[in-house]
């Protein structure tokens, strides 16, 4: 139960929020109990880096380690002996706790305070072994008992620097998250970004509602490692927003300098737009994504025929691409802006919703 408590005391001073902790402990400044308060507060420290929560800690976990050694070393009566005595200099420990939280935070900590309820139950009950008591100590057991605690303190010294790190870590991403995915900031950012105008990279592979106002444009390429990430998080999209989304699909193909399987996936993926429309272009694209293979795509979809109209197609895709500078991909447009570097693509379903909403991005034909 003390151990229990001991690292609940440490939740409270790495800020990590528990259903225990929201049970007893006030969480406003203006309230008497407030664990925080009490357990972060710089006048607790009985050094510079440790506390009352750390002695709690070393103290519980030690208590449990020398009871497991001399248990299996059959020194159960020193044990009970030694439990008591070091547990009579807890009490000052205990009534400076109390003083510390009454007079000076003048807030309590209900854990402080079960902590120390814990103290004195345990002092009550190896009184009831007092014929035990005082009797005379071996030398052994008094060095495994200590082994026990110091071995504790030793330990919890180390690894608490590591443990603080990475909760002050994760404590900062998850601010970082919460920052980020703040619409007033993305929508900022958005608008502060390279401005291209819709109708100057307008495609005739279009999957979606037509008349949705939000117009999202990818410039894609198959044979791109990044694409993959992109496709999938605009697939999804597009599944979850049927209605209130058109997107937008463009190559940057260039049919003089691409090889032969690349002409017949990128020739094949627009003739399968045309011959059986955007859904299952959606698909032979995202079975792509998926494996990579090119034999198994094209034993499934067949190879791209090549002609004029095909070509002429993708032709005016990369020469509009050249004009407006899109010469990387994948590059995703909202409305008539350039999706911001600052924010990950794979972040634009946290904004999604609002977007729909903002006519500030509408494009209406």
């Amino acid at each position: 139960m003390g151990l229990y408590l001991a690292i609940e005391a440490l939740k409270q001073e790495f800020g990590i929020k528990s259903s225990f902790s929201s049970a007893f402990c006030g969480s406003n400044s203006n309230q008497l109990s407030n664990c925080e308060s009490v357990i972060t507060s710089k006048k607790a420290k009985i050094f510079s880096n440790f506390g009352l929560s750390d002695l709690g800690i070393v103290f519980f976990t030690g208590h449990l380690f020398s009871f497991f050694l001399m248990s299996i070393s059959n020194l159960t009566t020193d044990f009970v002996n030694l439990s008591f005595i070091i547990l009579i200099p807890a009490i000052p420990i205990t009534l400076f706790s109390i003083y510390y939280q009454w007079f000076i935070e003048k807030k309590w900590c209900p854990i402080c305070l079960m902590i120390i309820v814990v103290l004195y139950l345990e002092l009550g009950i190896y009184s009831f072994f007092s014929n035990y008591l005082f009797r005379e100590l071996h030398l052994f057991s008094i060095l495994i008992f200590l082994f026990g605690f110091i071995s504790s303190l030793l330990i919890w010294v180390t690894i608490k620097p590591y443990i603080k790190t990475y909760f002050g870590l994760k404590s900062s991403q998850l601010e970082s998250i919460r920052f980020k995915r703040n619409y007033k900031l993305f929508k900022l950012a958005l608008k502060d970004s390279k401005k291209i105008e819709y109708q100057s990279v307008k495609s005739v592979l279009n999957v979606g509602n037509p008349d949705a106002p939000l117009k999202i444009t990818i410039v894609t390429n198959p044979f791109c490692g990044y694409c993959t990430e992109a496709h999938k998080t605009l697939d999804d999209l597009m599944r979850s927003y049927p209605n209130q989304i058109l997107l937008n699909i463009r190559f940057n193909f260039n049919h003089e300098h691409a090889n032969d399987d690349s002409k017949f996936l990128h020739y094949r993926l627009v003739q399968l737009y045309f011959e059986k429309g955007a859904k299952a272009f959606m698909e032979a694209l995202g079975l792509w994504f998926k494996n990579k293979d090119i034999n198994q795509w094209f034993s499934q979809y067949g190879k791209g025929e090549i002609n004029a109209e095909t070509e002429r197609i993708l032709t005016i895709q990369i020469k509009q691409n050249q004009d407006n500078t899109l010469t990387f991909t994948p590059a995703i447009i909202i409305g008539d802006h350039l999706y911001p570097s600052m924010y990950n693509r794979s972040e634009l379903p946290n904004f999604i919703s609002e977007l729909i909403d903002d006519d500030d991005f509408w494009v209406i034909d």
